[in-house]
């Protein structure tokens, strides 16, 4: 339902707006804490291990996604809000291929750097397999992820947060049990935990249909399509600065654990030669 928010009381007009996006915020974190609880309490501690460590990697696609979500928003609350309907369609449609290229170009990045991050963060050996698992699964279902940040952020350009929050609250706490369902029913493990991402997104094909756009024809455009990834770039790369910084710093820690390690050895086959015992 679409709803101007330029009527009515200012104050009770933000409010009604803004409850639904907090209430969604809580909703979304349910998603990562179901499938920290569930590898933990029914698979095994190298499995919530295994969670918990792409997490900081599955946070830069997060990013990426989220930039979808507001640059869609922006320019669609833009041209909704001066009534220029016939730009407000051109710029959906060109969110929605925009979005598309760069998930593609995400998942190619991610399918064939994998390996190399999780290397990077200095990953155990006996949950390696278990990561790149995790991450594999969630890097093939990122196009729901996107799409479902664009649907959202569609709906809250044309003044509508409850809608997206109703679908996400059903979705979030539904995820909970479609997770324990494939982790002890089905056997499948971490790659259960994180299956989800196929059977829960529904709510994508039931929120893009609830679209009410107003009247006008539009197509995608070259401006709206330089303004849109400028935005989505510039909004992904400071999104996932933490992540990337976090990531940045376990290689180093890594890598001074490993020299000290070694200084250390040096070390003690010094003092061994000392005492008379160097071999």
């Amino acid at each position: 339902m679409n709803k101007d928010l330029t009527t009515g009381k200012p104050e009770k007009v933000l409010w009604q707006f803004c409850l639904p996006l907090f209430g969604s915020i809580i909703f979304q974190q349910l998603y990562n804490i179901a499938d920290s609880f569930v590898a933990g309490k029914f698979i095994s501690d190298n499995a919530l291990a295994a969670v918990g460590n792409s997490y900081e990697i599955t946070l830069i696609f997060i990013a990426f996604a989220f930039g979808c979500n507001i640059a869609c928003s922006v320019l669609a609350a833009l041209f909704f809000g001066a009534k220029q309907y016939k730009d407000l369609k051109t710029a959906v449609y060109t969110a929605l291929i925009s979005s598309c290229v760069i998930c593609a170009a995400l998942m190619l990045v991610g399918t064939l750097c994998c390996d190399s991050l999780l290397r990077l963060i200095k990953t155990p050996e006996e949950v390696f397999a278990d990561s790149k698992l995790y991450l594999d699964i969630y890097i093939y279902g990122l196009p729901f992820v996107f799409l479902y940040n664009v649907a959202t952020g569609i709906f809250s350009a044309l003044g509508d947060s409850k809608t997206p929050f109703i679908f996400l609250a059903c979705s979030s706490t539904s995820n909970i049990a479609v997770d324990i369902l494939f982790v002890t029913a089905f056997n499948m493990g971490v790659a259960g935990v994180n299956s989800k991402i196929y059977a829960i997104r529904w709510d994508l094909k039931l929120d893009l249909p609830l679209v009410d756009f107003p009247d006008g024809n539009g197509n995608s455009s070259g401006d709206v399509w330089k303004n849109m990834t400028a935005l989505n770039l510039s909004i992904g790369t400071t999104a996932s600065a933490s992540s990337n910084a976090s990531m940045a710093a376990a290689s180093l820690e890594g890598a001074d654990s490993q020299l000290f390690e070694q200084l250390l050895g040096k070390q003690t086959g010094s003092c061994r030669c000392l005492s008379g015992t160097c071999r």
